[in-house]
C-alpha cells in the first residue's frame, strides 16, 4: 500500500486528504471485521494482508482493535462533516459539499461508516 492524497472532486467541496498507512489499515480492518465479525486477530491480519505482528503493534487485543476502529470511524465521519461545512449556503449546496466530501474520503469512509453502524455486542 502506498500513501497518496485523494483528488478533489471539483467544486471546492473539500481539500484533498492524505491517507496514512495506519488509516488505510484501519479502513481495511473495519471492512474485514464486518465481513467476518468473529474473526481472530490472526484471521483479520490474513484478511488484510499483514502479519499478525504488524497488527499486534496496532492493537494487542480484539477489544482494543474494536475500540480503535470505533474511534477511527467517528473521526472519519467528523472529518467529512467538518469539510462539508453544512451550515453554509443552501441545503442543496450543503448536500453537494457533503457528497463531495464523502467521495474525497471514500477510502476511509467506506470502512468507517460501515463500522460505525456495526454493533460489536452482536458478535462477541
Amino acid at each position: 500500500m502506498s500513501s497518496h492524497a485523494s483528488t478533489d472532486t471539483g467544486g471546492g467541496s473539500a481539500p484533498a486528504v492524505a491517507h496514512t498507512e495506519d488509516e488505510k489499515l484501519l479502513a481495511a480492518l473495519a471492512l474485514a471485521l464486518i465481513d467476518k465479525p468473529r474473526a481472530t486477530l490472526h484471521e483479520l491480519a490474513v484478511a488484510v494482508g499483514v502479519s499478525k505482528a504488524t497488527l499486534y503493534r496496532h492493537s494487542r487485543t480484539r477489544e482494543e482493535l474494536i475500540d480503535r476502529l470505533t474511534l477511527h470511524a467517528t473521526e472519519c465521519m467528523q472529518r467529512t462533516l467538518n469539510s462539508a461545512k453544512l451550515e453554509a449556503g443552501t441545503a442543496l449546496e450543503a448536500l453537494s459539499r457533503f457528497i463531495g466530501a464523502q467521495l474525497d474520503q471514500r477510502e476511509m469512509t467506506a470502512g468507517g461508516t460501515a463500522f460505525a453502524c456495526w454493533s460489536p455486542e452482536n458478535y462477541s
